[in-house]
């Protein structure tokens, strides 16, 4: 899945507000948190990580590693910070810029409108 740079501008605007959701700390990247950050990506699709006094060759093996064990793609990279994405195969949440809403999140917001569209009217009148 390759993503073009507005898809990538896109996802790193959603991240910035984001804080980091796990710390790699002095063991660095394991199979257990290969594991881990794969279960998270499968759940959020985006996730940002901080790597704990890291110098620039220990951050990039984690990135490697990382990328390599959740086959998921390298948004944003910046000091001790990673920030990846992998699409979710069921019912993903983050659509791209120019995308058509989800199946699941059309029929969501049609039965939100009609929700919205009954309740304005308020009950029948006979």
């Amino acid at each position: 899945m390759a993503l073009s740079n507005k898809d990538k501008r896109h996802l790193r605007g959603l991240a910035h507000g984001m804080d980091p959701i796990a710390r790699i700390g002095s063991k660095r990247v394991t199979e257990a948190m290969i594991a881990h950050v794969d279960e998270l990506l499968e759940s959020r699709e985006l996730v940002k990580l901080r790597l704990l006094d890291a110098e620039k060759e220990e951050v990039e093996e984690a990135r490697d590693a990382l990328v390599e064990g959740t086959g998921a793609e390298l948004i944003h990279l910046i000091g001790g910070t990673l920030v990846l994405f992998r699409r979710r195969a069921h019912e993903p949440e983050i659509r791209m810029p120019g995308e058509r809403p989800f199946a699941h999140q059309r029929r969501r917001d049609a039965a939100n409108k009609a929700n919205t569209r009954k309740a304005r009217r308020g009950p029948k009148r006979r």
